[in-house]
């Protein structure tokens, strides 16, 4: 039986036992509290976890699975499903999940988990959301972290850590962190790169892939009451890199190297304060970042070399006015002001000269402004409403190699109700309008070597890609701890962004580009089992199983095929086994493994994760202030898949030129962290 089949028998058969255990309750669950949208969790509930961090809290919430947002321009929509205090951090550079890590699971005095919206609360468009809600008092903490990752087969470790301060004075948390970086491809190895050219046998070379980087970052954060309102600060500075290569036979034929360095820096200011049953909010952000991207590629007759250079900003505006118009009506309008800027240059040079190409010099601006009005209603205890609408508009600019202006207007209403029909059951139904962002990088043309120096032109007259989006959820809650969510998503997509060929190249190139209208389909099953009722005490099975279908025209071929670079599934588990006598959590996960395919002008490439992702974990906190955790990953290695198809000319006028098939297996990583309150 294939995994993905077990897991779906899983879900299945969870079903019935969810009917027979509404609506019982473990004694752990008497431990939870609240009303319908809202639920309570203190630190009680989580206690069996042995929790170190607050993240530790929210990955143990029932019915709850943490989302980083996406990485968009602006702030609302690159919201986390996860508020600290009641408020988003003023941050986006230092995700929340970064956050939630340095804060420690002792300061956390419960956690709220809200479901279809809540009075006082930005939910950011989502339908589910964790707000941590931290202690009062006075406290201060210094805690030292070290890890490494040793991978097993060539012995190359990449090591990291961190010292961080905490400190509480009463209302006021002040926090900051010095860090080591650590980054890594889990992909390294070696492996076999096949030519198969028509009427001539393979050729086989042997590959060897390597990539590992890392950084140093400084953060620190503020929050307490000042100026009669509540005041939040996030700071971030850091400098990351990145250096991996990809070598082909033995000696090696073909090398290929790749070097990257990164800075950014970043200070976000949120203030909110209230005025009887108003509540405004000002949020300020700004963001600069400089990356460098160096490529060799050496062959016997052959150097190529490609330099990116790319200096982005973002400046964000955002005021946000509530109105409690009673304890089941809540108003909120607002508005935001985004400027964004990328410059990019690329240097492409072949055996010495410099060969140009469209778009490799470019400017590219952005500057939008969006207003929003929404209305919360409980419309009866078991029956929520929200409904509001976003009015978008913006104006990108492109100067340089190629010079453009164009603007664009969105309305984006949204609908959301949530029913709950039973204690335990809850049903939610949202249709909205999501508008894409544009890629600014897709403006700058870029040199990819590892595919063989595959050109990606810039595209000056890319459009957003425009989603509405109908979905429907049922989730049951049961045991105390357990839950199963069933998500069902429809999209219907206008200006698919994907892959087209750019005109006025010449010779012919393709790039990123709109394809047309398209669809898209999602079924998301999350499950969350505890096995003591099953005679299993300390068990608890997490499962998800995602399916994804869609549907676009092919801008070569003309025939409808998956949008490029779409995973069709993504299906695994996690089981935990709690061991409160020996202080030790022990962890099983097993991912099955991701594909993706992207078509292009003259190919169609296919990538694919084998076999599978297996990770075994320790946790062992023998005292309260120390904890050590081992972790073993990629333990059946599993094997890293490129295909390629390659035409000679345009793919539906042309006859097959070759196929490439690459295989890497990946090796077995052990990992080692200590975390010591000082």
């Amino acid at each position: 039986m294939t995994y993905s089949r077990k897991c779906n028998l899983l879900a299945t058969l969870a079903i019935p036992c969810l009917m027979l255990a509404a609506p019982a309750r473990s004694a752990a669950a008497e431990t939870a509290s609240g009303g319908a949208g809202v639920t309570s969790y203190p630190p009680s509930f989580f206690a069996a976890y042995q929790p170190t961090t607050a993240l530790d809290l929210i990955n143990h919430l029932p019915g709850f699975g943490y989302d980083p947002g996406d990485q968009v321009r602006g702030f609302a929509g690159a919201a986390s499903n996860v508020l600290i205090d009641g408020a988003r951090p003023a941050s986006k550079s230092d995700t929340t999940d970064n956050i939630l890590s340095r804060i420690p699971a002792g300061d956390v005095d419960h956690i709220d988990l809200i479901r279809g919206g809540a009075p006082g609360i930005d939910m950011h468009g989502r339908t589910v959301m964790a707000n941590v809600v931290r202690r009062k008092g006075d406290k201060t903490e210094i805690i030292a972290s070290l890890q490494d990752n040793l991978f097993l087969n060539d012995g190359h470790t990449v090591p990291g850590g961190s010292l961080q301060i905490t400190s509480r004075i009463g209302p006021r948390n002040l926090e900051a962190q010095v860090s080591r970086y650590a980054s890594f491809d889990d992909s390294v190895g070696n492996g076999t790169l096949d030519t198969m050219l028509p009427g001539v046998s393979t050729v086989r070379q042997n590959v060897h892939n390597s990539g590992a980087g890392g950084g140093v970052g400084i953060t620190g954060s503020y929050s307490g009451p000042d100026l009669g309102g509540v005041l939040r600060i996030n700071l971030k500075l850091e400098e990351t890199y990145f250096h991996s290569g990809l070598d082909y036979g033995l000696p090696p034929q073909t090398v290929v190297v790749d070097k990257n360095r990164g800075r950014d820096g970043e200070i976000g200011v949120n203030y909110e304060r209230k005025f009887g049953p108003w509540d405004l909010q000002l949020i300020g952000l700004q963001h600069l970042e400089r990356d460098n991207t160096r490529e060799w590629s050496t062959s016997p007759g052959d150097v190529y070399f490609d330099n990116q250079i790319q200096r982005s900003g973002e400046s964000i505006g955002r005021t946000v006015v509530r109105y409690e118009a009673g304890p089941a009506l809540t108003f909120e309008g607002g508005g935001e002001a985004v400027y964004n800027f990328l410059a990019g240059h690329e240097l492409y040079v072949d055996n010495g000269s410099q060969i140009p190409l469209p778009s490799d010099n470019v400017l590219v601006t952005e500057t939008r402004g969006e207003v929003f009005g929404q209305a919360s209603w409980k419309i009866d205890p078991k029956l929520r409403l929200e409904a509001g609408v976003r009015l978008e508009y913006s104006q990108i600019a492109e100067s340089g190699d190629a010079t453009n202006n164009r603007s664009f207007f969105y309305p984006k209403p949204r609908l959301l109700l949530t029913w709950d029909p039973l204690s335990n059951t809850e049903v939610r139904v949202r249709v909205e309008r999501k508008v894409g962002q544009l890629n600014f990088s897709n403006f700058v043309s870029a040199v990819d070597f590892g595919t063989d120096g595959q050109i990606n032109a810039g595209n000056p007259d890319l459009r957003p890609d425009d989603h509405w989006q109908y979905e429907a959820a049922v989730e049951q809650r049961f045991w105390g701890k357990g839950s199963i969510v069933v998500t069902g998503l429809h999209e219907e997509i206008s200006d698919v962004n994907d892959y087209l060929p750019i005109a006025g190249t010449h010779p012919l190139v393709d790039g990123p580009g709109n394809i047309g209208s398209g669809t898209s389909d999602q079924l998301d099953i999350e499950e969350t089992l505890p096995l003591d009722k099953l005679g299993v005490h300390g068990g608890l099975l997490k499962t998800t199983t995602v399916w994804r279908i869609s549907s676009v025209p092919d801008p070569i071929t003309h025939v409808d095929r998956r949008i490029s670079g779409q995973r069709p599934d993504n299906i695994q588990f996690v089981y935990e086994q709690d061991v409160p006598e020996w202080k030790s959590t022990f962890s099983f996960t097993y991912y099955k493994g991701w594909r993706e395919t992207y078509y292009r002008l003259g190919e169609v490439e296919h990538y694919h994760i084998g076999n599978q992702f297996i990770v075994v974990e320790w946790d062992y906190k023998p005292t309260r202030d120390l904890t050590f955790v081992i972790q073993g990953a990629d333990l059946a290695p599993f094997k890293f898949y490129r295909y390629r198809q390659i035409w000679n000319g345009v793919r539906d006028a042309s006859p097959v030129d070759e196929n490439e098939f690459r295989t890497v297996q990946s090796q077995p990583r052990l990992y080692l962290r200590v975390r010591k309150t000082l």
